[in-house]
């Protein structure tokens, strides 16, 4: 399946690296690592992920990552996977 990124997801993607890397660049690697792989593993089985409450339309899928987790939301399209959100756990945004 092919995986597509929106542009927002993106600037998530962006925003999550540089609060880990002002934590630690390390962490920021694991992050991204962690992020990557858990949207690489939708081709396995898209469906997995969870329906989202605050979206319907999409799923969402959770990978652990310190206290928390990274939750990745996602759109099964026509062709593929498009990812339209990412977020640690502990954030307050829908």
């Amino acid at each position: 399946m092919k995986l597509r990124w929106l542009p927002e997801a993106v600037e998530d993607l962006d925003r999550i690296d540089r609060f880990w890397r002002g934590i630690d660049p390390e962490l920021a690697r694991r992050a991204a690592a962690t992020i990557l792989q858990l949207a690489e593993s939708l081709d396995q089985f898209a469906e997995r992920g969870r329906i989202s409450r605050a979206d319907p339309e999409s799923r969402e899928l959770v990978g652990p990552f310190g206290a928390g987790a990274f939750i990745l939301r996602y759109r099964l399209i026509e062709d593929g996977i498009l990812v339209v959100q990412v977020k640690h756990s502990r954030e307050s945004r829908d």
